[in-house]
């Protein structure tokens, strides 16, 4: 992996940004399942929830992000 990937806020190595950027666009997104490999994210449209991505990381400023209430 090239490290400035975790300077592009759309990289996977970078979930927690991908995640809140998403959110910027009017995107919705949903933690789907958490385990001890990690959280499972749904990225959904902005127009009716449709799943557009789903992945699962073990970032652990995703976890923080994911376990703050809103």
């Amino acid at each position: 992996m090239d490290p400035q990937d975790k300077d592009d806020p759309v990289s996977p190595a970078n979930p927690a940004s991908r995640v809140l950027r998403w959110e910027e666009y009017g995107g919705t997104w949903r933690v789907v399942a958490r385990g001890a490999s990690g959280v499972t994210v749904e990225l959904c449209s902005c127009t009716g929830g449709e799943v557009l991505e789903r992945w699962t990381s073990d970032d652990p400023d995703l976890i923080t992000l994911v376990d703050t209430p809103t």
